[in-house]
């Protein structure tokens, strides 16, 4: 099954300090959101990766997944192309409600970095 994209963005400067994705709508039949980040450039001492939700049109958002710390990427002889940074959340719309939009946030950056970013159906 392929995984519905409704958010990518492409070669954003991640400064130091905290930033956020810009918002992107949840489609209304979606559970389930997942962001993806690219490890090419991930700082040397990591960054913390969250999923923040709003329930008003985008108006407002909460945290619903993370902080959670990615550290850089480490080649392997098994791996040595960089897998990206994913945090997900998976939500009940009877207990939670329907979420109308996501943004990704990264914090705790040290240096600023290039990164693609992607949501997307988790």
């Amino acid at each position: 099954m392929a995984r519905i994209k409704f958010g990518t963005f492409t070669g954003i400067t991640i400064p130091a300090g905290t930033t956020q994705s810009p918002a992107a709508a949840i489609p209304a039949d979606i559970q389930a959101v997942r962001v993806t980040v690219t490890r090419d450039n991930w700082p040397a001492a990591g960054a913390d990766l969250e999923l923040r939700f709003s329930f008003d049109g985008g108006n407002t958002y909460v945290t619903k997944a993370g902080p959670t710390h990615i550290d850089p990427f480490v080649a392997t002889p098994e791996q040595t192309t960089p897998t990206p940074a994913i945090i997900g959340w998976r939500w009940n719309p009877d207990v939670f409600g329907q979420p109308s939009h996501v943004r990704g946030r990264i914090s705790g950056v040290a240096a600023s970095f290039t990164a693609d970013i992607t949501l997307e159906q988790g």
